[in-house]
């Protein structure tokens, strides 16, 4: 959690947003483009009509809490969001909680974000722009859409994607790029480097509070033999002579 650290986000051991952003996205940061990619668009909610790239290209830049252009804003001084990714094809803001059930997103702050990213970048065509992604701190986690009145001579106005998710689901996204990279280990000539990189990430989630649970809808049903029950009954008579 360098960042936080370094841009005094995290005080006396605090689990915050900003420390389990900086901390999680610093390993994931590490691995490949490629991998990066496939954990945060699996990871995201999608449906038909709003879907992420199946490649977002290279990783030009990134950047920590970086300090926008408020211009066209309700900010006199910056504009600050969690984290941007500053992938070939597809832009990505990040805005992170950390509750998944408190709802604390705010919409107009994404919107705020894409006017001030479009005054750091006004490169892009007046109807392109970056992609929200929302981190825990909803509602609902099915992907929106919000309108953005961009900062130039002609008010562009377009709409914006905004994907949903949530560390949990962040974590899941991991554990499943994890499995799939070990399963086809050979073909990895950096493959013991990305094992432990994955094992630290694991890691990172757990020190951070953020562990792996399975929903009751998700398991599996399974009847009570009388194998099973006689297991139960050796099991109970065992604890009651403690």
């Amino acid at each position: 959690m360098y960042n936080a650290i370094r841009r005094n986000k995290t005080k006396n051991g605090d689990i915050n947003e900003d420390r389990i952003t900086s901390s999680v996205f610093e390993l994931l940061l590490l691995l490949p483009d490629l991998m990066l990619w496939k954990i945060i668009s699996s990871a995201c909610r999608q449906n038909k009509k709003m879907t992420l790239p199946d490649d977002a290209g290279t990783l030009n830049s990134y950047e920590f809490w970086p300090e926008w252009d408020p211009t066209g804003t309700q900010n006199s001084n910056r504009v600050e969001p969690d984290l941007y990714l500053n992938f070939q094809y597809c832009p990505l803001i990040i805005e992170a909680k950390k509750h998944e059930s408190i709802n604390n997103q705010n919409h107009e702050q994404w919107s705020q974000e894409l006017i001030a990213w479009h005054n750091e970048y006004p490169e892009f065509l007046p109807d392109e722009g970056a992609s929200i992604l929302a981190i825990c701190g909803l509602t609902s986690y099915e992907p929106d859409k919000i309108n953005v009145h961009r900062n130039d001579d002609n008010q562009t106005t377009y709409t914006a994607p905004v994907f949903k998710s949530s560390w949990h689901d962040l974590r899941q996204a991991v554990q499943q790029i994890q499995a799939d990279f070990l399963a086809d280990k050979k073909n990895y000539t950096n493959s013991n480097n990305l094992e432990r990189l994955f094992d630290l990430i694991i890691m990172c989630f757990d020190l951070n509070g953020i562990h792996d649970y399975r929903w009751l809808s998700e398991l599996q049903a399974t009847g009570i033999t009388k194998q099973s029950k006689n297991t139960v009954y050796k099991w109970k008579n065992r604890c009651s002579k403690l």
